[in-house]
């Protein structure tokens, strides 16, 4: 197994491209993932895949609320379908009091500002042809 990239749990927002291949990712590493997905198929098809999904609107401040999200240190929002939902995500889990946010930005264009000012760090993604697989790069 890969070594950790935290000694934290995660909390991922979001189970599209994104989301769902950085919660993969951790799960792989050894991390403890909570992902979080308002779609209610889209959740279940995650089940065994991360450690734990919740099906639940995280733009809604009671949603992160319930999640008890202030237990967590480390967050990566991963809404791509909307820069409202993914900017009232990322304010809810600045209220709740988590330090590092990483947030998804929806186009090559977004300035990181715009992904949520709220936000730590935000990820681009960009296609990596050649290897057939996606990454990101970080605008801090």
């Amino acid at each position: 197994m890969a070594k950790k990239l935290y000694e934290d749990d995660v909390l991922v927002i979001g189970l599209g491209r994104f989301g769902s291949a950085v919660a993969i990712e951790l799960t792989k590493l050894g991390h403890h993932v909570v992902a979080v997905e308002r779609d209610p198929h889209l959740a279940e098809s995650f089940l065994g895949k991360v450690g734990r999904i919740v099906q639940a609107d995280a733009a809604q401040p009671q949603s992160v609320a319930n999640l008890k999200a202030r237990s967590f240190q480390i967050a990566v929002v991963g809404i791509g379908s909307s820069v409202e939902a993914s900017v009232l995500c990322a304010m809810n889990l600045v209220d709740a009091g988590i330090p590092t946010i990483w947030a998804k930005a929806l186009s090559p264009s977004t300035p990181a500002s715009s992904t949520g000012s709220a936000c730590t760090t935000s990820s681009r993604p960009r296609s990596t042809a050649a290897a057939g697989s996606r990454t990101c790069s970080t605008a801090s």
